[in-house]
């Protein structure tokens, strides 16, 4: 992260991809809180949209 206390939002545009495990399809979204990284894997082809955002 480039600030210290912010967290990351996923959503998927297209496809499918793994994050940590957890299957997340088409129109799909996560937010990642106090991690230091994620692992984030296409199950097919994807489009994946990343946004570091603050988090309260």
């Amino acid at each position: 992260m480039k600030k210290k206390g912010n967290g990351v939002y996923v959503f998927v545009i297209e496809g499918e991809v793994s994050i940590n495990g957890e299957i997340l399809q088409r129109r799909d979204g996560l937010g990642i809180t106090d991690a230091t990284g994620f692992d984030l894997k296409a199950n097919t082809d994807a489009e994946v949209l990343l946004m570091e955002v603050p988090v309260s």
